[in-house]
């Protein structure tokens, strides 16, 4: 659940200067990716801390 909450936080502090796009599949991206670290690895990636991407969210994109 605090997975959630940070993402929710994050999307917040996003568009506290009002209303714009929010990249929502970028965001469950990273939720996924702490899931996934979290419950499977007990390691934070730290991926919903701020806007910018983590290193391993940017190798990963790079890969595709």
């Amino acid at each position: 659940m605090k997975v959630i909450i940070q993402m929710r936080d994050a999307i917040a502090r996003q568009v506290k200067d009002g209303s714009q796009q929010v990249n929502l599949m970028g965001w469950f991206s990273r939720a996924a990716l702490e899931f996934i670290g979290r419950g499977g690895l007990g390691h934070s990636f730290g991926s919903l801390e701020d806007e910018k991407s983590s290193e391993y969210c940017e190798t990963v994109a790079s890969i595709r």
